[in-house]
């Protein structure tokens, strides 16, 4: 008797191991779709695709979705790219063999609950077996359809195992001590630190702070701005305002949100947000410029670097 009990062990995990040979395997690791800037950040999201022939079951781990979205649409497409929006195309599927079943009552969908979290899986086929498959392009909808993720499929279950969530970009911050412009000569003393802080890498948004004291007093839209220049030494060295032209219109503007306010001591506490078109590495040494409310005189100016100022007052 234990020998057939231990014969009938054998024959099942034979079996099973059989099973998981003859099924193959796609694998996608998820990134943001290409030219996606919205609220929905699905990159780390993983896909596995179970092939027998052209049958599938598509396995999917989908995070930073919709909260609570229901029946979104999960799929392959035509495409063979995941880094040009006007490459990748619409549903993937034989037509000589099957309708499009990467609809919601084709059953390809995924459903996240409060946090923006999916696990599911389900059986479809597009009409297409596994090396038809690979290299296309898997496309995570939200609940109104537009494209918010997207990856490539591989052979294997690599990308699936070893798929994580990016970091987030760390910060690259720098600071100047403000002091009078060179060869300024009016009433006005100003003194104190702006900061400047960028996004790692290629980030191009800058988030300025400032805390000034002996600015320009009662100040709703006086101007701070970076300046082409690197050095305030000499006032004919500081020039105009710092941009990439082929990126972005000037920011360094009233309009573009790049003043400072101020209260009737000279006080000027605060922020605001721009995009130069140039990152971190690119603003280094360049001239920070203080203007005054009267006739936007240049009363104020400093250098950005990376260093850590112990005191600017």
């Amino acid at each position: 008797m234990n020998n057939f009990l231990s014969l009938a062990v054998l024959m099942a995990t034979r079996s099973v191991v059989h099973a998981e040979n003859y099924l193959t395997y796609l694998s996608s690791c998820i990134d943001r779709y290409p030219g996606y800037t919205g609220r929905y950040d699905v990159a780390g999201s993983k896909v596995k695709i179970a092939f027998n022939g052209t049958d599938m079951n598509f396995i999917h781990r989908v995070q930073g979705a919709e909260s609570e979205c229901a029946g979104c649409g999960i799929h392959i497409h035509t495409g063979t790219t995941c880094t040009d929006a006007s490459l990748v195309g619409g549903h993937y599927w034989n037509a000589n063999k099957t309708t499009d079943l990467w609809t919601a009552a084709g059953g390809a969908v995924y459903s996240t609950n409060i946090q923006g979290a999916s696990r599911f899986e389900f059986p479809l086929t597009n009409g297409y077996s596994k090396d038809d498959n690979v290299d296309h392009a898997v496309v995570i909808h939200a609940q109104s359809g537009e494209r918010i993720g997207c990856g490539t499929l591989s052979y294997s279950r690599t990308a699936f195992k070893e798929c994580t969530k990016p970091k987030k970009s760390k910060k690259i911050n720098m600071e100047t001590c403000i002091t009078k412009y060179p060869g300024y000569t009016g009433s006005l003393d100003v003194s104190g630190v702006v900061k400047a802080r960028f996004k790692k890498g290629t980030g191009t948004e800058i988030i300025v702070k400032y805390n000034l004291n002996g600015a320009d007093a009662n100040c709703e839209t006086c101007g701070l701005h970076i300046h082409t220049g690197t050095t305030c030494d000499n006032a004919t060295l500081v020039g105009g305002h710092y941009w990439d032209a082929t990126k972005v219109v000037d920011p360094w503007v009233t309009a573009g949100g790049s003043i400072y306010q101020s209260d009737a001591n000279g006080v000027a506490q605060g922020r605001f947000t721009v995009d130069s078109g140039y990152n971190a590495t690119m603003n280094v040494g360049h001239a920070v410029v203080v203007h005054d409310k009267a006739t936007g005189a240049r009363y104020g100016c400093g250098i950005l670097d990376a260093s850590k100022k112990a005191s600017c007052n």
